[in-house]
């Protein structure tokens, strides 16, 4: 049977397929076909696993699929970028499958390492990659080994040969020109196209835009103030081929920066070189291939910038143990600030990344990390002036905002209201004229704030969230940033299940349209753990959705379906935390479907409560700890089966555990709702034991 070994090789020489390797094949060049061999077969493989078999389909079917994607290689480059545009749905075919190169795009987007682990989630996919290998046997290996010498072989003819129509050589040979010119060159204004790259552009772009990175920011949205937007329209248009690239990743197309990458001049340091694949990777979410081209970097020129590079990569990294990431890209950034003057910016820059690497670190003492996060801060503030510094300023106030946002310590409304001051002065800076989507980011934030205020109007507070997020939602549009609308359409939703005002089954049903527009853009895009919150979500608007009788079981059906769909991808392994907290809220669905006389849903239920148990430890998540124990002693006051009296002392024995941490003076209204479903447990035991007793002494 073929090793993973050989399944990631198989992957990775799949999306190499290049276009040139296919116009060799067809004798439309002068390079050798020696090596090619296994050309012919990996299309094949493609096409054959994307191909969507139907009682109507014919071999002459499967023919012309694989013709089409032959058309996408020849166009785009490569397999890997032509798997692309079909599983964005950009080229659509009735007999290929959009979520198979869903399949495709997730192993070819991550190191080769991760790519057994990526096809143990898709086990038919996996199965017919190796059963496709054994096929083939030992030769197979000889075959992609061939074809990654071809890759790497001489290149044959001139540079005169190779020159585009209305090029002259000298600008051919340094890649100044592509075939399609990007949508953001072909803005530029007229006196910037052609021109030479100003220093001060690069250099606005290089330091300011994608040297700008914290942990806890969303690298699908790299907002661009109308200043920026113009520096790198006018790179984009320039003659400066370096400087086309900065320009294409800092307009996040990445399709037109692999194609300039991949041939930057010999002038462009390596470090340079470095830095800016590692910016192309960190902002496509690939943070892992990103951590490298940072090492490589810092190895080729060891500065500031390199070094916060990989300080930020590291918090983001999957290789290993994500505590000992934190530690090693703390420890740098320590180490970098000793070095420094204390008053200095670069100091006070760093002191907000450890601030948000409390913030965002795992951590079993998370009011301890909380507490170091706001000391870091407010150190920085000292040296940060606004007059001086102003986004930097706006940076720090933003950040003491999600800090006193996340702090589960002190008094609640408190920190919140610190949470949102610091959040109000931070937009004082960040307007929506200036930038735009940094003014989406902290109304976004603020939409949290009011969401979770404890004091004063619930419904008021609610409004004001919904306010915040639609906000947010015009600057952060579907055609402008698909997967931030998303998110935001995520958080109308959970807005929108908690508002006591209006019609609660309309404002339910607003809530399952914004999370069905939501899960299109995840299934677009193939992000398999957004998709899985939202399903998640999903299960609990229809779990809340009011109806009765028939209608009532049909939507918490749903709902189970939903939390089931969820668990596919929230694995304990993978995903401990959110695994527990949708194990507990599909026990809750179960437990609300009427039972049958053997407890089948009451039983599965308590099994999934008791799962979620193991996760939810009493001293690492007291409060989820108390509300799934309290979730138990209902589920066995509801158990039909086994002996009744036994069944309520374990229901009662659960909610006084639960009481034990919804104290009556910090959690009201939990503590007296435990305590009325424990007063009504104690009530059926005591009727129980005396039913008991009158049928033993008759």
């Amino acid at each position: 049977m073929a090793s993973s070994r050989q399944v990631a090789k198989l992957v990775q020489t799949v999306g190499s397929v290049s276009s040139g390797a296919i116009l060799t094949l067809l004798g439309e060049t002068q390079t050798t076909k020696s090596g090619l061999d296994a050309v012919p077969m990996l299309v094949h493989l493609v096409a054959s696993s994307l191909f969507i078999q139907t009682e109507k389909a014919t071999p002459e079917d499967l023919d012309r699929a694989q013709a089409f994607l032959c058309r996408l290689i020849r166009r785009y480059g490569t397999a890997r970028q032509a798997l692309e545009a079909i599983s964005t749905g950009h080229r659509r075919h009735p007999h290929l499958s959009i979520e198979r190169a869903h399949i495709w795009m997730q192993t070819l987007s991550v190191t080769p390492g991760l790519i057994d682990s990526t096809l143990r989630r898709h086990t038919a996919f996996n199965r017919m990659l190796t059963e496709w290998l054994d096929r083939r046997g030992h030769e197979i290996d000889k075959q992609l080994d061939a074809y990654r010498a071809w890759l790497d072989g001489p290149l044959t003819g001139t540079e005169a040969e190779w020159a585009l129509p209305g090029m002259n050589v000298t600008e051919a040979a340094a890649g100044s020109a592509e075939s399609e010119m990007s949508s953001q060159a072909q803005t530029g204004s007229p006196e910037s196209q052609g021109a030479d790259a100003s220093i001060e552009d690069i250099d606005l772009i290089r330091s300011v835009v994608l040297g700008d990175k914290y942990p806890g920011d969303d690298p699908s949205f790299l907002p661009l103030t109308p200043q920026q937007r113009e520096a790198a329209h006018r790179l984009a248009g320039s003659r400066d081929h370096f400087g086309r690239a900065l320009a294409a990743v800092a307009f996040a197309d990445f399709v037109r920066a692999d194609t300039l990458l991949a041939s930057l001049p010999e002038s462009v340091p390596p470090e340079e070189n470095y830095t800016l694949r590692g910016d192309r990777l960190y902002y496509d979410g690939r943070f892992d291939d990103a951590l490298s081209e940072y090492i490589a970097a810092r190895h080729a020129k060891d500065d500031l910038q390199r070094r916060l590079n990989v300080a930020v990569a590291l918090m983001r990294s999957t290789r290993g143990a994500i505590d000992d990431a934190y530690k090693q890209a703390t420890d740098l950034l320590a180490a970098t600030k000793l070095d420094l003057r204390a008053d200095s910016p670069d100091a006070a820059r760093i002191g907000l990344l450890l601030g948000a690497a409390c913030v965002h670190r795992p951590s079993v003492d998370r009011a301890q990390c909380i507490e170091r996060a706001i000391d870091h801060f407010e150190g920085a503030l000292v040296t940060i002036s606004r007059e001086k510094m102003p986004d930097l300023w706006a940076q720090a106030h933003y950040q003491l905002g999600i800090a006193w946002l996340d702090a589960p310590s002190g008094d609640r409304a408190e920190n919140l209201q610190k949470a949102t001051r610091h959040l109000g002065m931070a937009a004082e800076v960040w307007t929506r004229d200036e930038n735009s989507g940094r003014w989406a980011i902290v109304h976004n934030a603020a939409g949290h704030a009011w969401e979770r205020a404890p004091r004063g109007n619930r419904a008021s507070n609610l409004e004001r969230a919904l306010i915040c997020f639609g906000a947010a939602l015009e600057v952060r549009t579907e055609a402008a940033d698909p997967i931030g609308w998303a998110r935001l359409q995520n958080n109308l939703a959970n807005v929108w299940m908690q508002l006591p005002s209006g019609d609660h089954a309309e404002n339910i049903q607003r809530a399952i349209e914004c999370q069905a527009r939501a899960l299109e853009v995840w299934s677009r895009e193939g992000r398999r753990v957004e998709w899985a919150a939202t399903q998640s979500n999903l299960g609990n608007a229809w779990a809340l959705l009011p109806a009765k009788d028939d209608l009532r079981d049909r939507n918490l059906r749903r709902a189970i379906a939903c939390y089931k769909s969820a668990l596919e991808v929230r694995t304990r392994s993978a995903h401990p935390v959110e695994w527990a907290a949708t194990l507990n809220n599909l026990g809750t669905a179960l437990l609300h479907l009427p039972p049958n006389k053997k407890g089948d849903t009451v039983k599965e239920a308590v099994a999934c409560f008791t799962q979620a148990l193991e996760v939810r430890t009493r001293d690492q998540f007291p409060l989820d700890w108390a509300k799934t124990q309290a979730n138990l002693g209902q589920a066995w006051i509801k158990m039909p089966a086994g002996d009744v009296i036994e069944n309520l002392q374990e229901s009662v024995a659960y909610f006084q555990c639960a009481l034990e941490v919804y104290d009556a003076n910090r959690y009201p209204h939990q503590h007296n709702h435990v305590q009325t479903r424990l007063g009504e447990a104690r009530k059926a035991l005591e009727d129980a034991e005396s039913r008991y007793r009158k049928a033993t002494r008759g």
